[in-house]
């Protein structure tokens, strides 16, 4: 993967109209920020394997490990179904972006990221300069080989070489936090998809987190 950022960055990166390259002054997101592209429109009724939405006690359970005190969530409209449990939270500040323009400046300074099976976010977190934590989950669909272990050599965004079960021991940034959770590649459509998303008894289990570069390189 690390080849991948570097090509992103170097070759991508530049060709951004300018309202994505200089207009993201709003966007800068310091370590106490989650920031979560909740990819929804496309995939509400759908039956694509990555339709397969990550389920709200997902970010839930990054809230409480991880200690945010701000979420900010890039999706097209307020009909994600996590939206209303995150901005009625006493504990954290809620911010939603729904303009493309918006969502790619929130995207490209995250310092930590929530990308679902999504090739725009997963680009543009390759993109991102100054990430320094991904969260995801730990199987994904796409390439040739329908589903795949992200970050293994299947993985079409780059093998990850640098591996420990949980902490960051050894980890370089950015780093990918693999999760495991219930039902992680079923498929739901319509109201089963929002029943699913919103069920907060689904388990929630970090299986590895991996970079492409050991600490310190």
């Amino acid at each position: 993967m690390e080849d991948y950022i570097r090509a992103a960055q170097k070759y991508l990166l530049p060709l951004l109209l300018s309202p994505f390259r200089d207009g993201c002054r709003n966007a800068i997101a310091d370590g106490r920020v989650l920031t979560i592209h909740g990819r929804w429109n496309d995939i509400a009724d759908s039956e694509h394997p990555q339709a397969a939405a990550l389920p709200c006690v997902f970010y839930d359970e990054l809230i409480m490990k991880y200690k945010f005190r701000e979420v900010r969530m890039i999706s097209e409209n307020r009909d994600q179904p996590c939206i209303r449990g995150l901005e009625t939270r006493s504990d954290i500040k809620f911010r939603l972006s729904t303009s493309l323009e918006e969502g790619v400046c929130e995207l490209l300074h995250a310092s930590n990221l929530v990308v679902p099976d999504s090739t725009f976010s997963k680009t543009l977190a390759l993109m991102n300069t100054h990430v320094q934590s991904v969260f995801t989950k730990a199987w994904a669909y796409g390439g040739a080989y329908s589903y795949y272990q992200v970050g293994s050599e299947a993985d079409p965004f780059g093998a990850m070489t640098q591996c420990v079960e949980d902490g960051h021991g050894g980890i370089g940034r950015p780093a990918w936090h693999m999760y495991n959770y219930t039902n992680m590649t079923d498929i739901f459509r319509g109201k089963a998809k929002r029943q699913y998303m919103l069920d907060h008894h689904l388990q929630v289990k970090l299986v590895q987190v991996c970079s492409s570069v050991g600490h310190g390189e």
